[in-house]
């Protein structure tokens, strides 16, 4: 099962994705550990701080998960990484 949660608005009165105007501000996405310190997993899945800043801004307007997206550290890798940490 797959699901998108977000922020969403009807077509006839206001036709914006605001889902991913929503993501584009840029959240603070990490984990906690066992000692309750934040960990930023992102980092892991990519070469550089801008790289990783891109594909998360990137993530608001290019969703749901596409395989092409996973390629070249692409936007979709966020939710590769993001799948992996809830597993872990």
């Amino acid at each position: 099962t797959e699901s998108q949660f977000g922020i969403g608005t009807r077509r006839e009165g206001f036709p914006w994705n605001l889902s991913g105007t929503y993501v584009q501000a840029i959240p603070h996405v990490y984990s906690i550990d066992a000692d309750g310190n934040e960990h930023h997993f992102l980092a892991q899945y990519y070469r550089s701080t801008q790289e990783m800043a891109s594909n998360l801004f990137r993530k608001g307007y290019q969703w749901p998960f596409h395989a092409t997206r996973m390629l070249d550290f692409g936007s979709s890798l966020v939710d590769l990484a993001i799948y992996r940490e809830s597993a872990a």
